[in-house]
């Protein structure tokens, strides 16, 4: 089973990622990220997500997740993209084509 964090609870996670993520059977959506604290528990509440926070890094540095689905505005995805690049890992990571 594929363990995905979604970070973002705006529409486009709402009406667009997360269905097309419940849509698949090998993935499981473990965790919920927004800076709105009552967005992400709204979303995570909403659609039976276990875990949500405020902070990105708390999940990212998480051993449990497999995959991240990075819903927010583009301006924010390379910092994150570099957090996530330089953490510890036990595994090598699987890049996406010209990601990073």
């Amino acid at each position: 089973m594929l363990r995905v964090a979604m970070l973002g609870a705006g529409s486009i996670v709402r009406h667009r990622h997360l269905p097309a993520w419940k849509a698949q059977p090998d993935a499981e959506i473990v965790a919920l990220v927004d800076v709105r604290e009552e967005a992400a528990e709204q979303v995570a509440r909403e659609h039976g997500i276990p875990r949500w926070t405020t902070d990105y890094r708390e999940v990212l540095a998480n051993d449990d997740i497999d995959a991240i689905d990075v819903c927010l505005p583009h301006h924010l995805h390379a910092p994150i993209g570099r957090f996530h690049h330089d953490r510890p890992s036990r595994d090598e990571p699987v890049r996406a084509r010209g990601a990073l």
